[in-house]
């Protein structure tokens, strides 16, 4: 089933934003990212109560990733403070021009 290795994968991303591991983020998410590119007819994956479920279970793990990732940007961002990096360019990210 589509919805339970889009949700497996899911489980993974937030265990690395957890963890902090980067190259483990960079691998839960290019995973999730092609589970979710394989899915072709959404509507007829919605059609089934169960389907409907296992998706509805999988948009709050988008949300609970999502919190997670926002997390992770601030407290990056005030450490590159706390360094004093706050005046000079980022190398990615909206100040990086």
């Amino acid at each position: 089933m589509p919805a339970q290795r889009i949700q497996t994968a899911q489980e993974l991303l937030i265990a690395a934003l957890d963890a902090g591991d980067a190259q483990d983020i960079i691998d839960a998410t290019a995973k999730l990212s092609t589970l979710i590119d394989e899915l072709r007819d959404l509507p007829t994956l919605y059609a089934n109560d169960d389907a409907r479920d296992a998706f509805e279970r999988i948009d709050r793990l988008s949300h609970a990733a999502a919190y997670r990732l926002r997390v992770l940007t601030d407290h990056t961002r005030q450490q590159l403070e706390l360094l004093g990096h706050e005046s000079q360019p980022l190398r990615y990210g909206p100040r990086a021009a």
